[in-house]
């Protein structure tokens, strides 16, 4: 068989060790029940999911 070559799925990796660190930092931040806190914490995360998907937009495009 062929074998084309293909992008390696370290960024695939990295975005989902990244995204089980987020929510564990925002599950333990929710904890603490600082409502201005946890609602700058979730525009901080909106936006870097949102950076996110750009970038993954732009690499796999």
């Amino acid at each position: 068989m062929n074998n084309m070559p293909k992008k390696p799925e370290t960024h695939e990796e990295q975005t989902s060790v990244l995204w089980d660190v987020m929510c564990n930092h925002v599950m333990s931040k929710l904890k603490t029940q600082d409502i201005k806190l946890n609602f700058v914490l979730g525009f901080m995360g909106l936006v870097l999911v949102l950076i996110g998907l750009i970038l993954a937009f732009i690499i796999g495009g």
